[in-house]
């Protein structure tokens, strides 16, 4: 036998080799079909599940999602299944609602049975050192229970908000309108100088640190980008860095990952999102930047004398380990930042869009403060402006579609049957305009709504985290799992937002985008503003007059 008969008889060993190797794995391919649709069909008919559209073996209704914009995608499926409805993220059920009446299920009456969030990657991404600490906003059981304690009871407690942290939070909103009267007349975009404001107000409470605005740079109007100078200070490094981690965060949540909902084996081999590798530089330099301010804390700070919260929490640690402050302190961070910003965002570009809100509000701020700044004591006597924030917290929800929560039992909602580790999206976008509870002028921009009809709905969603009833508005969550910080968060949006209204008169530019900016906190796509300042009184003389904190609204 020569030489080519030997390379051809290899080559049909090899091809032979191939094709039984590809059917082994078609085969296996088919029986994976075959088995994960008889448990999906198993599943339907043994329980009681809300309607939704049929799943296809492996993917479930993954293809149904055109868009990475879930809470859109959904919308459509409302009208066609009613309030609650099934969706399976390939192998994994979840529960969609609208429903006021199931989301005070899920939040007062069955709260023990979903108070946890999914075990995804990207949460033990997020999380320190991947496991040991999730902080307050994926932490579940004993460990959630001791950080929510720490920061309820202790950090953000009624007498500290009083004295210590809502004048850091008016000192800061102050800095702000300060500096936009050196703009006034010229386009600015909001979106950074909030997130300086944002950002301070975390360092001042728990660092004792801030940076000032001249910090940031050179900004380009036309790339809507800041150049930051090359020298700057320890506290703007710092600044700079949880800036861009907050940013990596919220872009890796809003990323699907269907590695969280495949089946073994292809829940192993299909590639991570690469958001996530950035992700992972920056939660190494995470881990490093909080283990240095502990140890710092520790060995310069004096007892019966906190500076700021690291100090607070060494000195009454209520069992709490490193990892966990550093969790808890992150997430404070993080929670500070985008809810804060986006929120004043939508209130500024309201403002702008719509002249006639914009009079009604500071006719009503000329009123009630005719020769000084608006201050947090004013919240009672402010009624429309208050019904204005509840109106953009309707019709431009923060979240449209609630970061989804666990099913740690088997247990119900509505009536249907929800297995154990489902999935439960709370969707606030959709309740917001459902016309059977807000009328048919449901999608109209209408505050007068909430000082009247809408009155209670509005007033329980807002002053409290453990309404007696079902509420159509959805603001802060309530019950065990409401936002620890709604109290601080209210306040802050008040103050901020009623000063730049209060002061400059908002138009926006040709070139903003209004419509929503898809990630786990809503954004308008761009805004650009040209803020001009309208005060009878020079800012000077106002600013020069002290905040009055008495009183303040918690």
């Amino acid at each position: 036998m020569n030489l080519r008969q030997v390379l051809e008889r290899l080559i049909a060993a090899a091809k032979g080799s191939i094709r039984q190797k590809l059917k082994a794995v078609l085969g296996l391919l088919a029986a994976a079909l075959a088995s994960h649709y008889c448990y999906i069909l198993t599943w339907r008919k043994l329980r009681k599940l809300p309607p939704g559209p049929m799943p296809v073996p492996l993917l479930g209704n993954l293809l149904m999602l055109k868009s990475d914009d879930i809470a859109g995608e959904f919308l459509p499926l409302f009208k066609k299944y009613g309030p609650v409805f099934s969706f399976w993220f390939g192998n994994k059920h979840a529960v969609v609602h609208s429903d006021p009446a199931i989301d005070f299920e899920l939040m007062v009456t069955r709260v023990d049975d979903f108070n946890a969030r999914p075990l995804t990657e990207l949460e033990l991404q997020i999380i320190y050192s991947k496991g040991r600490c999730e902080g307050i906003h994926s932490s579940e059981g004993q460990q959630w229970n001791s950080v929510r304690k720490v920061l309820v009871q202790d950090l953000l407690s009624k007498k500290n908000l009083e004295t210590r942290i809502l004048p850091k939070t008016t000192q800061g909103a102050r800095e702000l309108v300060r500096y936009f009267r050196d703009k006034s007349g010229t386009v600015v975009s909001p979106r950074m100088l909030l997130k300086i404001t944002a950002i301070n107000a975390s360092l001042k409470l728990i660092l004792g640190i801030t940076i000032s605005y001249d910090e940031l740079g050179v900004y380009d109007l036309q790339t809507n980008e800041w150049t930051h100078p090359k020298e700057m200070s320890e506290s703007a490094r710092l600044a700079f860095f949880f800036l861009k981690y907050i940013d990596s965060t919220f872009i890796c949540l809003a990323v699907p990952n269907v590695r969280d909902v495949l089946p073994f084996p292809l829940s192993t081999i299909t590639p991570r999102p690469g958001v996530f590798a950035t992700f992972d530089e920056l939660a190494t330099e995470r881990d490093a930047v909080w283990t240095k301010v502990i140890a710092d804390a520790r060995a310069t700070r004096t007892k019966g004398s906190p500076r700021h919260w690291v100090d607070e929490i060494l000195e009454k640690p209520r069992g709490l380990k490193d990892e966990e402050i550093i969790g808890l302190l992150m997430d404070t961070v993080i929670a500070t930042s985008d809810t804060f910003i986006a929120f004043i965002e939508w209130m500024l570009g309201v403002v702008a869009q719509m002249p006639e809100e914009q009079r009604k509000l500071q006719a009503e701020f000329d009123r009630i403060a005719p020769d000084r700044l608006i201050d947090a004591k004013d919240q009672h006597d402010c009624t429309y402006f208050a019904a204005f924030m509840k109106e953009i917290l309707r019709l431009y929800p923060l979240t449209p579609i609630n970061p989804p929560r666990r099913a740690m039992v088997n247990s119900e909602l509505g009536g249907y049957d929800v297995p154990n580790k489902s999935w439960v999206f709370q969707h606030w976008g959709a309740m917001h305009v459902r016309q059977d509870l807000w009328g048919a002028d449901a999608h109209e921009f209408r505050p007068e709504r909430f000082l009247n009809e809408a009155k209670e709905q509005g007033e329980q969603a807002m002053n409290t985290s453990a309404p007696n009833m079902p509420l159509n508005f959805g603001v802060f969550s309530f019950g065990k799992r409401s936002c620890p910080g709604y109290r601080l968060g209210r306040v802050s949006a008040f103050v901020q937002g009623a000063m730049l209204i209060q002061l400059y008169d908002w138009k926006l530019t040709e070139d903003s985008d209004m419509s929503r900016q898809t990630r786990l906190i809503t954004f308008p796509k761009k805004l650009m503003c040209i803020p001009t300042y309208r005060h009878k009184i020079p800012l000077d003389d106002l600013l020069a007059k002290p905040a009055d904190h008495a009183g303040a609204w918690f």
